[in-house]
């Protein structure tokens, strides 16, 4: 009878034994990572372009990392009686804020007036034209897609706003903004219209260096 007890017993234990083998052993590992707020942050970058053909926009050669947007000395067209620029300046603003939060960007066109001022006060800010678009270059493109926003004079575009809906669309879209001279065209197979209320700059204009300044204000909602 011991005997019999002892083989049962026995038995039990290496039951026992085998069903502990058996059961997988679980270890869990953590993987965390914290992603850092960003909020509040814009990044501007100026781009001077040259017009290779005034009609075909595709092949204007881009100039980036400029400082600011310098047309420089203008160029007279004699029998237009105007005076035009070389190239045009394209300023992408990118905003970074990764907090969810909705946001404004208002830009702000002081005008743009000879210096050092001096009576006749003489101003541009019906003869430089500037243009509004949403650009996003999607995943695996090579080019930048735009969607035009708005266009019109530098006057016109003082306290334009844009809200993060409007630029980025859920999608990470960002603002660029066009600045160039008017050039007076009146036939659009021959380059791009000026916008309504926009005049060239006469070669009666007075000379001198002009001047004045955007400020691009980001605000949180």
């Amino acid at each position: 009878m011991k005997t019999k007890i002892a083989k049962l017993v026995l038995a039990l234990a290496i039951a026992l034994a085998l069903q502990t083998m058996a059961v997988a052993e679980e270890k869990i590992i953590t993987v965390s990572a914290k992603v850092p707020p960003l909020s509040g942050v814009m990044d501007v970058m100026i781009s001077s372009i040259d017009p290779a053909d005034p009609v075909d926009l595709t092949d204007d050669v881009w100039t980036k990392d400029q400082s600011s947007v310098n047309f420089g000395t203008l160029i007279r067209i004699e029998k237009d009686k105007i005076f035009t620029g070389s190239s045009y300046y394209a300023v992408d603003v990118v905003v970074l804020d990764n907090t969810g939060r909705s946001w404004t960007l208002t830009h702000t066109a002081a005008a743009i007036i000879r210096r050092p001022l001096a009576f006749p006060i003489s101003r541009l800010d019906d003869s430089i034209t500037v243009a509004f678009a949403k650009v996003m270059r999607p995943r695996g493109a090579t080019k930048d897609e735009e969607t035009p926003l708005s266009r019109g004079t530098y006057r016109e575009s003082n306290n334009a706003q844009f809200d993060r809906a409007k630029l980025e669309g859920g999608k990470g879209g960002w603002l660029r903004i066009y600045y160039g001279i008017a050039t007076g065209n009146p036939d659009p197979s021959k380059g791009t219209l000026d916008p309504a209320g926009a005049f060239p700059i006469s070669q009666y204009q007075l000379g001198g260096d002009y001047s004045g300044g955007v400020t691009l204000t980001l605000t949180p909602q």
